[in-house]
């Protein structure tokens, strides 16, 4: 895929697509380090037919790691989280500083992050590592001076196309 979309969804990067994050937490028994031990466990009256068990020292922990797993905060527990940007895919968001100035009425900007594409761009180092994975292994300076320029220019081809298409599209559904 040479781009993303709006409803197109990656791996969470927080927990790794797990959708759950692990804490370990230090616990410190007051009871058990100011006792140290339990004392003896009796049984009460038993009847004749049962023997008294024998009485048990049980050493109590003092202190341990207590584990605990709480939802992911970045994805809620889902795995993947969206590439649509800040702006939820619009393209557009609220200047504030604008609306100040105008009593409250929402006045609107093209989002600065992904420039009214409605997504995030693909960063040309991601597709650099992912051509090293498949083999195609390059220094960075022959990628930065040769390779990437071509990358850009065929992506900026593809998003004049898909405007293009879809100028023609909604030509035609009128």
């Amino acid at each position: 895929m040479w781009t993303r979309s709006a409803a197109s969804v990656r791996t969470c990067e927080c927990c790794g697509g797990e959708g759950v994050l692990e804490e370990r937490k230090f616990v410190m028994n007051k009871l058990a380090a100011t006792r140290e031990t339990v004392s003896m466990f009796e049984r009460g009256d038993l009847p004749a037919s049962i023997e008294q068990m024998p009485g048990r020292e049980m050493l109590a922990k003092l202190s341990y790691y207590d584990i605990t797993c709480r939802i992911c905060p970045t994805c809620n527990g889902k795995k993947v989280v969206s590439n649509s940007c800040r702006c939820n895919g619009r393209g557009e968001v609220v200047d504030k500083e604008k609306t100040a100035e105008q009593g409250g009425i929402p006045v609107y900007k093209t989002c600065s992050k992904c420039q009214g594409r409605r997504y995030s761009h693909i960063p040309a180092e991601t597709v650099r590592r992912a051509l090293a994975g498949i083999g195609l292994d390059m220094p960075q300076q022959t990628w930065s001076r040769t390779l990437k320029p071509f990358y850009e220019d065929l992506i900026t081809q593809c998003h004049k196309e898909e405007s293009d298409a879809g100028a023609a599209l909604e030509n035609i559904t009128r």
